[in-house]
């Protein structure tokens, strides 16, 4: 069989059973077992005439197969951190995948059932999602990151009792009437200071404006170009309405990091159609910085400074460890981590099933895997 009559030979049947829905696509998921004890993950998905086939867990480029015009192409992803095989054939790394898909297909159609059974008992633990209640990662992981240690008992408890108390409620106390860049500068140097507290070489003397020049991202979108002094220039300027301003920058970044991984300082509008008033925000953009985040937000709160922290309830649940840590498949970046969990399991950390090591015999009964696909024929 040539291969585009094969690809639209497994699509035909793939119609016959039930799918997902998202916006205006439908979705197929087929987890099957192959040769080797190996297993392959395929992902279908219909939007519109194309069909668009993808192998979640391995490197095969992806396809794309036009019902209109019987074509099959690979397609090209916009984004992906793995190296893809089969761009130039194709035809020879996708027929056997193919073959072995329809051949499960074949005995899901017998008893779907029987199928699911063997698939939720056989597929590796490395493969999966689940999740784990943080203390017994943070307990049995030695090595493993934890964010109290970093901050030790006194910060911990002076953050916790702030969450606790409704200190962050009441948003009225966030604004500030004036601020100039001088100012924005002033609280730079406190937090830098909680930063590097523990950096021998790190300069204390030096100004909050010098600091800014040294630690942050460097595209500052025109500030360090006005009067630092001056509250109406400071006021254009973040209104975007100074000549000085410039667009596509990073001027809050006062931790560069690389990609997103940084440490923000924010000044906002209380109001975005006002225009008046500011308030100040410290964010983290990956686990790894929360810690530091939280050690400049108590250091300002401690020199009188009222601003707000992003998350500070999530904050707050993993200093006490009420938290999850994520298990993400083995293929998939431990970088993203929001995508595949929902706001209640309460994910903000994850790690490969295999970084358990010696302790997965001990931890696995605490894991709660989540469901994997169901491929069930159509009544």
């Amino acid at each position: 069989m040539k291969f585009n009559d094969l690809i639209f030979t497994f699509l035909k049947e793939l119609n016959n059973f039930q799918y997902e829905t998202g916006y205006a696509i439908r979705i197929w998921n087929i987890i099957f077992p192959v040769v080797n004890g190996n297993w392959y993950h395929l992902r279908v998905v219909l939007r519109e005439h194309i069909f668009y086939i993808s192998h979640v867990d391995g490197n095969t480029c992806p396809l794309e197969a036009d019902t209109n015009n019987k074509i099959v192409n690979v397609s090209e992803p916009f984004y992906c951190n793995r190296k893809m095989e089969g761009s130039s054939n194709p035809d020879q790394i996708w027929t056997p995948i193919i073959k072995d898909s329809m051949r499960w297909i074949e005995e899901v159609k017998s008893d779907w059932i029987k199928s699911y059974k063997y698939i939720h008992k056989n597929y590796p633990f490395n493969n999966r999602y689940g999740t784990i209640n943080s203390k017994f990662i943070r307990g049995r992981l030695e090595d493993y990151y934890c964010m109290n240690k970093e901050l030790r008992n006194e910060k911990v408890n002076q953050f916790v009792e702030l969450v606790e108390s409704e200190y962050f409620e009441n948003l009225d106390k966030f604004i500030l009437k004036d601020m100039t860049a001088n100012d924005y500068f002033s609280f730079c140097k406190i937090a830098y200071i909680s930063y590097f507290s523990d950096v021998e070489c790190f300069d204390r003397n030096l100004s909050g404006y010098e600091m800014y020049q040294n630690f942050s991202d460097g595209r500052h979108n025109g500030l360090l170009d006005i009067n630092f002094d001056s509250k109406k220039e400071f006021s254009s300027w973040l209104n975007g309405k100074h000549p000085k301003f410039q667009h596509g920058g990073h001027p809050w970044e006062i931790i560069k990091g690389y990609s997103s991984i940084n440490i923000n300082m924010f000044v906002e509008r209380p109001d975005y159609w006002n225009k008046s008033g500011y308030r100040i925000r410290i964010s983290a953009s990956e686990s790894c910085w929360v810690a530091a985040a939280v050690k400049m937000f108590l250091a300002l709160y401690n020199a009188g400074i009222h601003v707000l922290i992003t998350d500070y309830n999530e904050i707050r649940e993993r200093l006490l460890d009420l938290d999850n840590i994520g298990i993400v498949p083995e293929y998939e970046s431990t970088l993203n981590i929001r995508s595949n969990f929902s706001k209640t399991e309460k994910v903000y950390e994850v790690i490969h099933y295999d970084e358990l090591e010696n302790h997965k015999q001990i931890l696995a009964p605490f894991i709660n895997w989540k469901p994997l696909p169901i491929l069930k024929p159509i009544d």
